[in-house]
């Protein structure tokens, strides 16, 4: 299973700040977004953990963004693991 971001756009860097968010530069979607077709690239992309939202930004130096709320599904049947398992 692909990391969470992995599975929204491809991006050239990243960073954290505190442990809620995650900070992506240079991105292309690789799903669509909202109006936003596959392909589309951003300056930056931000992730908030702690409010469950995606902010995409055309210039990371513009204090105008596109935000998103995520929902995170969980898939498959699941299966029964240990803390022990690699």
């Amino acid at each position: 299973m692909k990391y969470l971001e992995k599975q929204l756009f491809n991006w050239k860097l990243w960073d954290s700040f505190e442990s809620s968010i995650m900070l992506f530069r240079h991105i292309s979607l690789l799903v669509k977004i909202g109006d936003f077709e596959i392909g589309t690239q951003f300056e930056c992309a931000e992730i908030h953990l702690d409010s469950s939202t995606l902010r995409l930004y055309k210039n990371q130096n513009d204090y105008e963004f596109f935000e998103f709320n995520l929902v995170l599904t969980a898939v498959g049947p699941g299966r029964k693991r240990s803390l022990h398992d690699s």
